[in-house]
C-alpha cells in the first residue's frame, strides 16, 4: 500500500519516503519505482528513508542496498524509527546518513529458507546440502555488506547473527550502525511524503 501527499516537489526539496513493511518483491518493487520516477523529474536531490520492517527478503533487500548506495548524486538518509530487523539493516545501511530514533531497536537474526507444500514434505541430501550453501550464501552477503560499512570485522559480525543480537540505540551507535540518536523523522512542512506498507 503506498501513499502519498501532492502531486509535485519543489525543486530541491527532500522527498520522505516511510517504508514501514516486510521486504518482499512487491515492497521492494514499490521503493525501487517511487525513487526511480522521482529521480527521472530531475528535482530530487535528497531522499530520508524512514524504516521500520520485520526484515524479509535477502535478495530483495541486497538488491535495494545495491540500488540505493549507489545513486552518487543523490544524498541517501535513512533512519530507524521503530525496529529494523535481519535483512532490513542492509537496506537502512544504504544510508550516506544513518540516524535512529532513541528507543529504536536493530535485530540481527541469521536467514531462514520457506518450504512450500504440504506439511509432511521431504528433503533428500542434495536438496538439504543445497538449502543449506543458498543460506550460508545469504549470510555471507549479509555480514560482507555490514562489516564492509561499518567497519568491523567479519567474524564479528557473524558472531551478531549466530547468537541473535538485539542493539538498542546507542550500541548501534557504538557499533557504527548508526551515526547520530535523533527524535525527528519528518520536519513540519515537509512538501512530499510517500508511505509503503504490506
Amino acid at each position: 500500500m503506498e501513499t502519498n501527499t501532492q502531486e509535485t516537489i519543489p525543486l530541491g526539496q527532500t522527498l520522505f519516503i516511510n517504508f514501514m513493511a516486510e521486504i518482499n518483491s512487491v515492497t521492494a518493487s514499490r521503493l525501487l519505482s517511487i525513487i526511480s520516477d522521482h529521480l527521472r523529474t530531475g528535482i530530487i536531490k535528497k531522499i530520508k528513508i524512514n524504516i521500520s520492517s520485520p526484515g524479509g527478503s535477502v535478495f530483495h533487500a541486497i538488491s535495494l542496498y545495491n540500488f540505493i548506495s549507489g545513486l552518487k548524486e543523490i544524498e541517501i538518509h535513512t533512519h530507524n524509527f521503530g525496529q529494523v530487523d535481519s535483512a532490513a539493516t542492509v537496506i537502512f545501511l544504504s544510508g550516506k546518513k544513518r540516524t535512529c530514533s532513541p528507543v529504536a531497536t536493530f535485530l540481527f537474526h541469521g536467514p531462514q529458507r520457506i518450504f512450500m507444500g504440504t506439511p509432511r514434505i521431504g528433503l533428500d541430501k542434495k536438496a538439504l546440502t543445497e538449502n543449506l550453501t543458498a543460506l550460508q550464501s545469504d549470510i555471507d552477503k549479509l555480514v560482507e555488506i555490514i562489516s564492509r560499512t561499518t567497519k568491523q570485522e567479519k567474524d564479528k559480525i557473524s558472531d551478531f547473527f549466530e547468537k541473535q543480537v538485539v542493539f538498542t540505540a546507542e550500541k548501534a551507535k557504538e557499533e557504527n550502525l548508526v551515526h547520530e540518536i535523533i527524535d525527528e523523522t519528518i520536519p513540519f512542512g515537509a512538501p512530499y511524503i510517500v508511505t509503503i506498507t504490506d
